[in-house]
C-alpha cells in the first residue's frame, strides 16, 4: 500500500503529498529490532497528531466562546473557573504549530514547482475559498455587517481573514509558506546538520521577543530585532520538523519518549507558571493575545515540538485492521473540513443553547468541546458523500 492510495495524502492541514523515497528512508530502522516498520504502524502516528491537533483547535475556540457566555469577563484575573478553563486550554497552543511541524515533515523536497503549487494550491485554495465566502454571507444575513461592507470584505479576504473569522489566519500562513518552499527546498534537503541546528538555534533566539517586548517595551519598542527577523516566524516549526526527520530518523526509543513527554510537560509547566506570576492585561485586553500564549514563544515550542517527538516516539505497532484506526484515519483525512467549518457549528450551538446547560463548569468545557468536535466532524462526513465534496472540504 502506497501512502498516495488514501485521501490522507491528499491532507496535511494540511496537504500531505505523495510519501517520497526520501520519508521511507527516514523511517526506517525505527524499532528497536532494527527492522523497517510496518507503513500502516508509521501513518498513524501521523493521522494521530492530525486527530490531536484538530480537536485542540476546537476545544480553544469553543471553550473561548464558551467562557465569553458563561462568565463576566469583568473579574476574569480573579475567577476560579477561568483558571480551570486556563489550565485545560493551556495545552491546546500547541495546536496549530503541531500542524505545521506535520506539514514541514512532508513538505520537502519540491522538485517540480508547478506540480507543487497544482496539488497544494488547488486542494487548499478552493475550499478556503468556499468558507470564506460562507463566512462573509453569515456576517451579512447575521447583521454583523450590512450589504456594502459585506461587499468590500470579498475582495479583502484575498489578503487578510475577517475579524469574525480569525482561525482562517493559519491558511493564509500556510499559503505563504507554500510560496517558499520551492525556494527553501534545496537548503533543507542539502544543508548539514550544524546549519540547521544554528538556524534553529537562532530561531530559537527570537522566540524569546514576545517576552522581552513584554518586560521592556521601552526598550525594545515593542518590535522585532530586525537582526533576527529572518529567522522568525512559523517557518520555524516547518524546518524544525524537517531537521528531524533528516536526522533522527531512528526515533522509535524509549529516550525519545521520554524526551517529548518531558518537553510537552515542561512546557505545559511553563505556561501555567506564566499565567499564575505574569500580570495579566485588564478585561478590555484579549485574553488570547497574552504573552504566554502567543505560538511564537518558548513554552508553546516545547509543547508542539514535544508532542511531535513523542507521538512519532510511540511505537503503535500494527494497528491497520482495528476499528481505532479506521477512524482516526478518517477523522485526520476531514481535518481541513473540520478546520474551516468548526466555528459554523460553534455559532449553531448558540441557537440551540447547548452551551448554557446548568452543569458545572468543570464538566462543562470539555463536554461542550467534545460535542463541537463531534458534530463538526459527523458534518464533514455526511458533505463526503456529495459529489465533488472535494471542493467543500478538502
Amino acid at each position: 500500500m502506497t501512502y498516495a492510495s488514501s485521501k490522507v495524502a491528499d491532507c496535511s492541514i494540511i496537504v500531505v503529498p505523495q510519501l517520497n523515497n526520501a520519508a521511507v528512508e527516514a523511517e526506517k530502522n525505527a524499532l528497536p529490532n532494527g527492522q523497517p516498520q510496518k507503513q500502516s504502524a508509521r501513518l498513524f502516528c501521523f493521522d494521530l497528531m492530525r486527530v490531536f491537533a484538530i480537536y485542540m483547535v476546537v476545544q480553544t475556540h469553543s471553550s473561548g466562546r464558551l467562557m465569553e457566555r458563561n462568565i463576566s469577563f469583568a473579574n476574569w484575573t480573579e475567577n476560579a473557573e477561568k483558571e480551570n478553563w486556563f489550565n485545560h486550554t493551556s495545552i491546546c497552543r500547541a495546536d496549530v504549530p503541531l500542524f505545521m511541524m506535520v506539514s514541514g515533515y512532508f513538505l520537502f523536497p519540491v522538485k517540480n514547482a508547478v506540480v507543487f503549487f497544482k496539488r497544494r494550491f488547488s486542494r487548499v485554495l478552493i475550499p478556503f475559498a468556499v468558507w470564506s465566502l460562507l463566512y462573509a454571507l453569515l456576517f451579512y444575513i447575521a447583521g454583523i455587517y450590512d450589504l456594502p461592507t459585506t461587499l468590500l470584505n470579498i475582495p479583502k479576504m484575498l489578503v487578510i481573514y475577517l475579524p469574525e473569522s480569525l482561525h482562517l489566519w493559519f491558511i493564509y500562513s500556510l499559503l505563504g509558506i507554500y510560496l517558499y518552499a520551492p525556494i527553501l527546498s534545496p537548503w533543507v534537503q542539502s544543508t548539514s546538520q550544524r546549519m540547521m541546528e544554528l538556524y534553529l538555534t537562532l530561531w530559537s533566539c527570537s522566540l524569546t521577543l514576545p517576552y522581552l517586548n513584554y518586560f521592556f517595551p521601552h526598550l525594545f519598542l515593542s518590535v522585532d530585532l530586525p537582526v533576527l527577523h529572518y529567522f522568525s516566524g512559523n517557518i520555524g516549526y516547518f524546518i524544525m520538523s524537517s531537521y528531524l526527520k533528516r536526522f533522527h530518523s531512528h526515533h522509535k526509543t524509549l529516550h525519545c519518549v521520554l524526551v517529548g513527554l518531558g518537553m510537552t510537560l515542561l512546557g505545559y509547566s511553563l505556561t501555567v507558571a506564566g499565567w499564575l506570576l505574569i500580570p495579566r492585561p485588564g478585561p478590555e485586553v484579549p485574553f488570547y493575545t497574552f504573552v504566554i500564549w502567543q505560538i511564537l514563544t518558548p513554552n508553546v515550542v516545547l509543547m508542539a515540538v514535544g508532542l511531535f517527538i513523542f507521538i512519532r516516539a510511540v511505537n503503535w505497532g500494527d494497528a491497520s485492521t482495528s476499528p481505532i484506526h479506521w477512524l482516526v484515519s478518517d477523522v485526520a483525512n476531514k481535518c481541513y473540513g473540520i478546520y474551516l467549518s468548526h466555528v459554523l457549528v460553534i455559532w449553531l450551538s448558540y441557537m440551540v443553547a447547548i452551551d448554557m446547560v446548568a452543569i458545572t463548569f468543570f464538566l462543562k468545557l470539555p463536554l461542550y468541546s467534545v460535542t463541537i468536535f463531534a458534530s463538526t466532524y459527523l458534518m464533514c462526513k455526511l458533505i463526503s458523500y456529495l459529489p465533488k465534496s472535494n471542493y467543500i472540504i478538502g
